[in-house]
């Protein structure tokens, strides 16, 4: 996709066929900055169309979301990376002389209220790898 109207057109296109309403498909949202940027685009219309959504970060499986499971690592974490690299900017520190870290600190965070909303019950083995579990 190259724009938010590609993703509403593919989002058109995805539809639920499982029986008696149980989802038997689901939206994984790539960690691409346009499709990012319609995260609220993409689970608006996995509530209307009863379609699970996943996303790259966990930041959005929180309660008035529609997001049923995110894994990666927090905004907030990547903020904070990126504060100690600006903190050494500004104090004269060279690009080259930066070290590469890895960001660490993944998280698994699923969302209840989207699950049976779905008609779906997690299992809990699912709910207790769950860094954390809204709902």
């Amino acid at each position: 996709v190259k724009s938010h109207k590609d993703i509403d057109k593919a989002l058109d296109k995805i539809a639920q066929s499982g029986t008696a309403g149980s989802p038997q498909v689901g939206i994984l949202v790539m960690p691409d900055d346009l499709v990012l940027s319609a995260w609220r685009q993409v689970a608006a219309t996995g509530r209307e169309k009863k379609i699970p959504t996943f996303y790259p970060v966990t930041d959005w499986v929180r309660e008035g979301s529609y997001a049923l499971a995110g894994y990666g690592v927090p905004q907030h974490t990547g903020g904070e990376l990126a504060a100690a690299y600006m903190h050494k900017v500004l104090k004269g520190v060279p690009a080259r002389h930066l070290p590469i870290r890895r960001a660490g600190g993944s998280e698994w965070a699923v969302n209840r209220s989207v699950a049976r909303e779905l008609g779906l019950t997690l299992p809990q083995h699912v709910l207790d790898a769950a860094d954390r579990v809204v709902g």
